[in-house]
């Protein structure tokens, strides 16, 4: 078991809740930086990876610029620009909508495809599933996310 929050930020805290809110973005700032580090090796940032996993789970059918902004993790993200990156590094493909001139259409690539099927177990080793379970049943798992969606609006 790791240290306690407590110990990890050498800190005391106003209430249980303040705790609890303080342990998870502690916690989700280790993963994101493990997984910062994963993306850089193969020249991605976490946005552009959470748009090719939106584009992979819509794959074949093409989604508007709209619908991923609606899905997307990272909603003050410049859209546009990390979009226009992914298509230099031909991940992405982008067409004007055929019946209306105004939409753009986005798909992923086959390489966009590969690049997540390379990822896949990099990510794996960073969730670290097999030892997660082994800390923590499933049960409580699901008590732990029906808490964090009692949180978001």
């Amino acid at each position: 078991m790791g240290k306690p929050i407590d110990q990890e930020l050498q800190s005391s805290f106003k209430n249980e809740h303040q705790r609890m809110m303080l342990n998870i973005l502690y916690t989700a700032d280790l993963f994101e930086q493990k997984l910062s580090a994963v993306f850089k090796e193969y020249g991605l940032t976490h946005p552009q990876y959470n748009i090719l996993r939106i584009l992979n789970g819509s794959h074949p059918k093409a989604l508007y610029v709209h619908e991923i902004k609606e899905r997307i993790m990272f909603k003050n993200s410049d859209l546009t620009r990390l979009m226009d990156r992914l298509v230099k590094k031909e991940f992405i493909i982008r067409e004007t909508c055929p019946t209306n001139r105004r939409r753009v259409e986005v798909s992923i690539t086959k390489a966009g495809i590969g690049i997540l099927k390379a990822l896949e177990p990099e990510i794996e080793k960073v969730f670290d599933y097999e030892n997660l379970q082994s800390k923590i049943t499933t049960e409580q798992a699901s008590a732990f996310s029906r808490v964090l969606d009692l949180i978001r609006p």
